[in-house]
């Protein structure tokens, strides 16, 4: 089980101000141009991009590389296995506290949206064990709801319920 419990807050007002005071245009210039709403992670993503004069991020999430790393989100992840969370733990590179109770482990996982990307790519694969894909298949799911779907692949089904990404 995961479940998402955290993530960079942006204060927009003060985001778009400061920097069309400083810089006499918004970072939000080229999102409005494309009629986006401005307000999400992914946005703010783009906004960055825009700064860092990469507008061709601005809609195409995969080409906002470098701005990834300002995301950062948290999870809370419960396994019922303990030696598969702990192969879980070899596919990770983020940072995590982690608490296991016999038969049950908690985690929390911190993360910018590009440690999560590695993961979550390398996590739903055929290759890893069943409960770290699912593991890996939650977070995907809470990351396409907050609207970084773009940053995958497409989603194949297995007969165990789980997915696996393809390019």
């Amino acid at each position: 089980m995961v479940k998402f419990i955290g993530a960079t807050t942006i204060d927009w007002n003060t985001f778009i101000a400061t920097c069309s005071g400083v810089l006499s245009q918004s970072p939000t210039r080229e999102i409005d141009a494309k009629g986006l709403k401005v307000g999400g992670l992914n946005t703010y993503s783009m906004a960055l991009e825009n700064l860092n004069n990469n507008p061709d991020a601005i809609g195409n999430l995969l080409l906002a590389h470098r701005s990834l790393s300002f995301i950062h989100l948290t999870f809370i992840i419960v396994s019922n296995d303990s030696e598969a969370f702990l192969s879980f733990q070899q596919i990770n590179e983020s940072k995590t506290i982690s608490i296991d109770r016999g038969t049950k482990t908690v985690c929390v996982l911190c993360a910018s949206l590009a440690e999560l990307v590695i993961l979550v790519k390398k996590g739903c694969t055929e290759k890893v064990q069943e409960n770290i894909r699912k593991i890996c298949n939650d977070i995907y799911v809470i990351l396409d709801h907050l609207g970084f779907k773009a940053l995958f692949g497409s989603k194949r089904e297995l007969l165990d319920k789980t997915f696996v990404l393809t390019p």
